[in-house]
């Protein structure tokens, strides 16, 4: 009797320990953004706080207000290569002044946004000619670098200007960027490829400092830490019976080395990673909707976010790191209240 009641209690604490757990996600929820027609794909957080940007494959950019949940404004993203139809944005960041967002047109270019205004401009047309573009800011806001999956090149603008100033040159047998990131000084780029090599920019040169052998595990996704000393991979590893799970690694990202395994995924697939500005939270964005929180550095779980239905394909942190803004295939944006997450 005495094991059978120990048994029972302990079931009974798990239970409640998960029903905690499920209250105090549901009350980190603050709101859901709805009115895309379909897919999102790209979200980004303006630098006060006060302003979210999507772009989903609906071909629209939307502005929404984060205190009152509202849309603010609706653009169509961009037509393709002089075409009629639109294409959607992939990719968005606001500059560090919160006074433009910028962002990246599937297959075409990249559109400038005045953030009060909401009138747009081409930076650049037919400048992006496949998918899977990513669109940067420096710390600085004095550069903007624009890469992407299948061209082996990271283009470079002056945003005072709007000039192209140095066009960074991978290997012609080479393809493009799985992510990047300027590191503090603003003055050098640091990528990872598309075959899993690490790369820094010196960008007042356009030179490679820095080449080294490619990452030898499978790399699906990643992402760098915004100081660009970190770097967080995500990739398949063969189990008995032909099973397969996600393990995700950190590495120094000046030398490949990997310093930690964190965990396994649960067995989901990811389709989105990203830090936190401080680089102590690692978000993971997951296929069957939910969003994992890890604390990179004391390594541990901090919590799961579930709100989605479908995969969440795009995250942003707030400047401040005390909201996560997520965009899925279930049409919604939501937004997420970690004050109390960690």
């Amino acid at each position: 009797m005495t094991q059978q009641r120990a048994v029972w209690l302990g079931i009974a604490t798990s239970c409640l320990f998960w029903s905690s757990m499920l209250s105090a996600q549901e009350t980190k929820l603050r709101l859901t953004f709805t009115g895309h027609t379909k897919s999102i794909w790209c979200v980004a957080v303006s630098p006060d706080g006060k302003t979210i940007a999507s772009g989903s494959d609906d071909d629209t950019i939307r502005s929404w207000d984060v205190a009152s949940g509202k849309e603010q404004a609706k653009l169509i993203a961009g037509n393709y290569r002089g075409y009629d139809w639109p294409f959607p944005a992939e990719s968005l960041a606001f500059s560090p002044n919160g006074k433009t967002l910028a962002a990246g047109i599937m297959g075409s270019g990249v559109k400038l946004i005045d953030a009060a205004t909401h009138k747009d401009s081409m930076l650049c047309d037919n400048c992006i000619q496949c998918c899977g573009n990513k669109i940067l800011y420096s710390p600085d806001g004095k550069t903007l670098a624009v890469g992407n999956l299948c061209n082996p090149i990271v283009l470079v603008w002056d945003t005072a200007s709007n000039k192209q100033t140095v066009v960074l040159r991978r290997d012609e047998n080479q393809f493009g960027v799985k992510t990047m990131q300027f590191l503090k000084d603003g003055k050098s780029l640091i990528t990872l490829g598309q075959d899993d090599e690490i790369q820094i920019w010196d960008l007042a040169t356009g030179k490679n400092t820095l080449a080294l052998e490619r990452i030898h595990q499978e790399v699906d996704y990643a992402a760098f830490a915004p100081d660009g000393k970190t770097l967080a991979t995500l990739g398949d590893e063969s189990l008995p019976m032909g099973r397969r799970r996600n393990l995700l690694r950190l590495r120094d990202a000046t030398t490949g080395k990997e310093r930690v395994t964190l965990a396994y995924a649960n067995g989901e697939s990811t389709s989105h990673m990203i830090f936190s500005p401080d680089g102590r939270t690692l978000a993971l964005g997951l296929e069957n909707g939910a969003i994992m929180l890890w604390d990179v550095v004391q390594d541990k779980e901090l919590a799961t976010l579930k709100s989605h239905t479908e995969a969440v394909r795009a995250l942003a942190f707030s400047p401040d790191g005390k909201m996560l803004v997520s965009g899925s295939s279930d049409k919604t944006i939501k937004l997420w209240d970690l004050t109390n997450s960690k």
